[in-house]
């Protein structure tokens, strides 16, 4: 796919839904990734608590997301299930390896593994300081620890401690971005606290971009149980008051989905107040019903972006 010129194209967030949507605008334009810092659950939890590096999980998803060294990327992305090396990646020992042996940044760690991994894009921190994401629930219960406010209920809002510098280079790309992305995820435990850390929030709603919000299909098990599309609105206004996008993409309910009551129900007028235009069709993964297709998403990348494009 030839486009008129080569847009730079942001996602924001991390867990499983960043590396689908970096996967699907793959063509579209230079793909650049930012991820939040405050995962500390099984490996990258490990890790973080025995040799003080920063949570890597996330980030070796996007990398492997925007490898073109597939055999590389495949050894990577290998995860030992049994034994004492469980349930480390290959990827997370080597990017922790990497920076307990050079004493580098995940900046310079990043940057080696992106020309290892020959990468098509890429990879960003949201900061280089290692964060705790923190929770107030309604009950004015204090929540401490991106595991434990994943298992919360009632969560009213999170905020990093310490309250960290954003990563330059990520400020740049949103600074210069032709498009900007939410990508699925937690609510409160991946897409609040990427635009969160620093000044990113503030910076995304300021952009000139394109906004994008591709929103969830199902909600978790406990931080997001029984939202509503309005429930997520509001929380991204008590966090943001003044939050505001060009695009949601809105998926369809599968009809093959054993939850049916985690799915998020639509309510069009509140997506209505914080979106120039809502977009509702078929992007749901026919196989993991909770997840997008990367390939339906990327019929709709076609109308957005060859659209703007070509404007």
């Amino acid at each position: 796919m030839i486009l008129p010129k080569r847009p730079k194209i942001v996602c924001l967030g991390g867990g499983t839904g960043l590396p689908i949507v970096l996967k699907s605008l793959e063509g579209f334009g230079e793909r650049v990734a930012i991820v939040n810092m405050v995962d500390d659950g099984r490996s990258s939890g490990i890790l973080r608590k025995r040799y003080g590096v920063p949570p890597v999980g996330d980030l070796r998803n996007s990398l492997i997301a925007l490898a073109t060294n597939k055999e590389i990327a495949e050894i990577f992305d290998f995860r030992f299930e049994k034994g004492p090396l469980s349930p480390h990646s290959v990827g997370n020992i080597v990017l922790a390896a990497h920076m307990l042996l050079k004493k580098s940044c995940i900046k310079d760690t990043l940057s080696f593994f992106s020309k290892l991994l020959d990468l098509e894009g890429k990879v960003i921190a949201a900061c280089e300081e290692i964060v705790e994401l923190v929770a107030l629930t309604k009950r004015n219960e204090l929540i401490k620890g991106q595991v434990n406010v994943s298992r919360t209920r009632g969560i009213r809002k999170v905020w990093l401690e310490p309250n960290v510098e954003a990563s330059k280079e990520a400020l740049q790309y949103i600074e210069n971005a032709d498009y900007l992305i939410i990508a699925p995820g937690s609510l409160y435990s991946s897409i609040l606290p990427v635009l969160l850390t620093g000044s990113i929030g503030e910076s995304f709603l300021n952009s000139r971009a394109v906004k994008i919000w591709v929103f969830n299909v199902a909600n978790e098990r406990n931080e997001t149980f029984s939202y509503r599309s309005r429930d997520y609105v509001q929380a991204m206004r008590r966090h943001f008051e003044k939050f505001r996008v060009n695009y949601i993409l809105f998926a369809k309910q599968p009809k093959k989905f054993t939850k049916p009551y985690r799915l998020v129900k639509l309510d069009i007028n509140e997506l209505e107040e914080v979106s120039d235009k809502v977009i509702i069709g078929d992007f749901v993964n026919d196989d993991e019903p909770n997840l997008h297709d990367f390939k339906k998403l990327r019929e709709v990348w076609k109308k957005i972006i060859l659209q703007e494009v070509g404007n």
